[in-house]
């Protein structure tokens, strides 16, 4: 297609070559010149163009007027070309009028049906101007002749108001110019002239011709092609109808498929209502943990105030083995309380009655806290604890839960260690986030245990002969605690190596809305 475009565009640069107009000599009152008529030429192409006409519709309209000024320059009393807007109902296009003095009708006759002869062959041309134009009439009487044709555009587009008016001011200026009076019959060199425009009029209209015979044979491909579409629209067809019998198909699985999902819905819907209900039982176990737990905490201080008076001897001095017992009873109500704190913490998250103590307090003073706290369990270990946390760090956050979560880590990381070294590292991030790490060169965890942690009552060694005692709450715990703080925790390990668990939290806290 582009090399026919191209075709097409070279033979249209070719018959806008032998467009260019040339004087016609002779004795003449308001002859026009050479350039005025090329300028005529290219005003009337400008304003066709202007109006929406293809650029070969242009040069048709071009030719026209070459051909009707030959005769006017050849017809012995002169004439006038007159331009308009044409308008009838939805289109419009360009109306030429070919007036002359003196018309015959007997010789307009002759001329178009092939009898009429002329020695200068003046008037000959107008049969080529019908085949250019949509519209072609004569009007003929004794004193005048005059030759209407209207050129329509082949176009949806239509013209303004205001464009409409332009275009006819521009046509009316055009008319004025387009006025040939001759006095004088004209002088042979004026008929050599008049032939050579005949004849380059001639080549335009063969140029033009040959384009008309391209164009219709590109339409007959065209047919060809729709020709060969239609029988592939059959095909298609063939596979719509194969498609909606499978469709119908479809809709039949489609149906059984719904039938099923009703099912499945009545299914959903009784799970949901048993989701609902084990919601409110897990509600009522937690509230009722916290009750329970709050009770079991009173006894179990009084015991643990109890038995540290006895150990102080406030009642008497002790021997080794009442020491020895009271200091079991005293670890063991200490571990239950643990536990109890533990459980109640949990409950009250789960049942979202947990109150956040939020307030500004420096980071290295928890650590502190935290390592005097075990101090005593690392030298009975005769382990190395290593801190480094700078000076400075202030946090918005509740300070008390941050070390609840600090000491779980921190006592995890001495109890699995039994040599080597415990460290706590904590810096600030670019995102201006907490990093704290707790890290230990103890036993380490597997692979396959790491889905264990964070788990309630869950620990890695669930066996009676365990050495390491414990709730599995701890882990747990912080991770619901971090979570509420607006944090999060991650760990790393290598069985035999040692662990690092490692908590984010923000600087600021943000109250939420």
């Amino acid at each position: 297609m582009d090399e026919e475009n191209n075709g097409d565009k070279e033979n249209l640069k070719e018959t806008e070559a032998h467009l260019k107009p040339e004087t016609v000599k002779g004795e003449c009152m308001n002859a026009i010149e050479k350039t005025d008529v090329e300028k005529l030429l290219k005003n009337v192409k400008s304003i066709s163009t202007k109006m929406g006409f293809s650029n070969l519709d242009s040069i048709k309209i071009i030719t026209v007027i070459s051909e009707l000024s030959r005769n006017l320059y050849g017809h012995p009393s002169g004439g006038q070309i007159i331009f308009e807007l044409a308008r009838d109902k939805k289109k419009y296009g360009i109306k030429i009028i070919f007036k002359v003095k003196g018309g015959s009708n007997e010789s307009i006759s002759n001329l178009f049906c092939g009898d009429f002869k002329s020695k200068n062959e003046i008037g000959i041309g107008l049969i080529g101007v019908k085949k250019l134009i949509d519209d072609f009439r004569i009007e003929s009487n004794d004193m005048e002749m005059q030759i209407i044709m209207i050129k329509w555009i082949h176009s949806k587009k239509t013209l303004s108001t205001k464009l409409s008016s332009e275009i006819s001011k521009e046509f009316a200026k055009i008319s004025e110019s387009f006025i040939i009076v001759i006095e004088k019959h004209p002088k042979e060199e004026t008929l050599v002239d008049i032939e050579n425009i005949r004849k380059k009029n001639m080549i335009v209209w063969n140029l033009i011709n040959e384009l008309e015979k391209e164009l219709k044979n590109k339409n007959e491909l065209l047919k060809e092609t729709r020709k060969e579409l239609n029988i592939s629209n059959e095909e298609v067809m063939n596979v719509m109808t194969e498609l909606e019998n499978s469709n119908k198909k479809l809709q039949n699985t489609m149906e059984g498929l719904e039938r099923s999902n009703m099912k499945q819905k009545l299914y959903l819907d009784q799970l949901n209502h048993m989701n609902i209900r084990l919601k409110e039982l897990d509600q009522l176990k937690s509230m009722f943990l916290a009750s329970m737990s709050h009770e079991l905490r009173t006894p179990l201080n009084s015991i643990i105030g109890f038995t540290s008076w006895l150990l102080m001897g406030m009642e008497g001095d002790l021997n080794e083995e009442q020491k020895e017992q009271l200091s079991m009873v005293k670890s063991s109500a200490n571990l239950l309380l643990d536990l109890i704190n533990d459980i109640l913490d949990i409950s009250k998250i789960e049942a979202g009655k947990v109150d956040l103590d939020i307030e500004k307090f420096e980071i290295a003073e928890v650590v502190n806290d935290v390592v005097n706290s075990v101090l005593p369990l690392v030298k009975d270990k005769g382990l190395n604890l290593i801190y480094n946390v700078p000076e400075g760090i202030i946090i918005n956050n509740d300070k008390r839960r941050i070390k609840q979560i600090l000491m779980n880590l921190v006592s995890n990381a001495i109890k699995f260690t039994d040599q080597g070294n415990v460290k706590i590292e904590g810096k600030l991030l670019t995102n201006k986030d907490l990093e704290v790490i707790v890290s230990d060169s103890g036993i380490g965890i597997k692979k396959e245990d790491m889905e264990k942690l964070f788990k309630p009552f869950q620990q890695i060694d669930m066996s009676s002969t365990r050495r390491h005692a414990g709730t599995g709450l701890g882990l747990h715990l912080s991770k619901k605690l971090l979570n509420l703080l607006q944090g999060d925790i991650s760990v790393k390990s290598q069985f035999g190596k040692g662990s690092e668990f490692k908590f984010i939290i923000p600087i600021e806290f943000k109250e939420e809305v």
